[in-house]
């Protein structure tokens, strides 16, 4: 039984701009239902594809308590900052 990729998810620091460069390079469509300020959703019909916000940016911006668990940015943030 052969088996194939449906669904990828990306995590990216500038999701707008990835979503476009996969856009373009897999001739993908943007989804019906936009969440511009969350990520990117685009198909082919046959696959699906996700580029969201990097956890990294969630954290630096302040997102909502809700859309991140506090423990992961406390990790992201202390890991990547400098003394």
């Amino acid at each position: 039984m052969a088996s194939h990729v449906n669904h990828v998810a990306i995590a990216s620091d500038q999701y707008a701009l990835s979503g476009r460069f996969y856009e373009s390079l897999f001739g993908m469509k943007p989804s019906s239902k936009p969440r511009p300020a969350r990520s990117v959703v685009l198909g082919d019909g046959y696959v699906g594809m996700n580029v969201t916000v990097s956890r990294r940016r969630l954290c630096l911006a302040g997102a909502r308590r809700s859309e991140r668990p506090q423990k992961e940015c406390d990790r992201t943030t202390s890991s990547n900052t400098s003394p």
